[in-house]
């Protein structure tokens, strides 16, 4: 749920890749298959992380780029 959050508020990705992990490891103790919402949440939490770093970045480098220029 929190990965379908995540892509709508970037602030939730963290919040995904967290409780993914946990539910990955709760089902290896249980020894029973990883849930696929416990995966998704993974690895979407993990994409938006990534983008929200990248547009980040790509703001900070038009900033100063307009520094520069100025």
């Amino acid at each position: 749920m929190l990965g379908v959050a995540s892509l709508v508020c970037a602030l939730a990705a963290p919040f995904a890749i967290w409780q993914g992990s946990v539910a990955q490891r709760l089902a290896r103790q249980a020894r029973v298959p990883t849930p696929g919402g416990a995966t998704a949440g993974l690895v979407i939490g993990w994409i938006v992380c990534g983008l929200t770093v990248l547009v980040i970045g790509v703001w900070i480098l038009l900033l100063a780029s307009l520094v520069v220029v100025s």
